[in-house]
């Protein structure tokens, strides 16, 4: 993957059922569904201070969720294989534009395929806490969130099917026998 541009978009998935949530919004004397993306979704690691997210501007502007789905798996299958059993929930999509307004920056890091990290988070430090979690926020705020459990057709055997991506993927499960 080459250098990200502002014009790229990554997404974060996110492990566990709290982070990303459809709610029910009044407006007028309706209500409209509205998924919420929480700051947690945007949360750095404690241990690198980055945030890892996945390169998906061709699958997003082709509408190739499966293979957006597919990498979010693989991501999750990865986790469990080194003693972190998680589970897939959502993910959150995010210009890399906005990832860069912020003043952070989005570095291709691979192994795997597709993976960069958000870096520049201000240090893992009590005094820069709020600092960190505004960044949180905004980032929160101009996501797009999306649910697992709304994917249709459901996406518990995707590791399975055909997707575009499947042969970037295969290579490195190969080499990565634990993954």
């Amino acid at each position: 993957m080459p250098g990200l541009n502002k014009d790229d978009i990554v997404t974060c998935f996110a492990f566990g059922s709290k982070k990303i949530k459809r709610l029910q919004k009044k407006k007028g004397s309706s209500t409209v569904p509205e998924i919420i993306v929480k700051s947690k979704v945007f949360e750095p690691s404690r241990k690198t201070n980055n945030l890892s997210v996945s390169q998906i501007t061709d699958l997003k502007s082709s509408g190739d969720e499966r293979s957006i789905w597919f990498i979010g798996k693989v991501v999750e299958k990865e986790r469990n294989a080194r003693g972190d059993p998680v589970i897939m929930a959502s993910r959150a999509d995010i210009s890399v534009s906005v990832i860069l307004d912020l003043k952070l920056d989005v570095i291709p890091d691979i192994p795997p395929p597709r993976h960069a990290n958000i870096t520049n988070f201000p240090p893992v430090d009590p005094e820069e806490s709020y600092t960190k979690l505004q960044i949180q926020q905004k980032l929160a705020d101009k996501a797009e969130g999306f649910l697992d459990k709304e994917v249709n057709p459901e996406i518990t055997n995707i590791l399975n099917e055909v997707v575009s991506v499947k042969p970037e993927f295969e290579n490195y499960i190969t080499t990565n026998p634990n993954k």
